[in-house]
C-alpha cells in the first residue's frame, strides 16, 4: 500500500474543498450585501408609496366632505330651508 500517495491525494482534496468553501463564503457574503441593498431600495419605494397613499387619502376625504356639503346644500335649497 502506498500510504504517502493516498495521504498526498487526501491533502489535495482537502485543500480543494477548503478553497471551494472559501469561495462559497465569499459568494454568500456578496448575496447578503445585494439582498440588503435591494431591501433598502425596496423600503424606499414603499415609503414613497405610503406618502402617495397619504396624499390621495387626504384628497379623497376633502372631496367627500365637499360632495357631502354640496348635497346637503342642494337638499336645503330643495326643501326651502334657506
Amino acid at each position: 500500500m502506498d500510504f504517502e500517495a493516498r495521504i498526498a491525494r487526501t491533502e489535495a482534496i482537502m485543500e480543494t474543498n477548503r478553497q471551494d468553501i472559501d469561495r462559497l463564503y465569499a459568494a454568500i457574503t456578496e448575496l447578503r450585501k445585494l439582498i440588503l441593498e435591494r431591501t433598502d431600495r425596496l423600503e424606499d419605494g414603499f415609503k414613497e408609496i405610503r406618502r402617495e397613499i397619504s396624499i390621495n387619502q387626504r384628497w379623497m376625504i376633502g372631496l367627500t366632505l365637499a360632495n357631502t356639503t354640496m348635497i346637503l346644500g342642494l337638499g336645503g335649497k330643495l326643501f326651502g330651508l334657506y
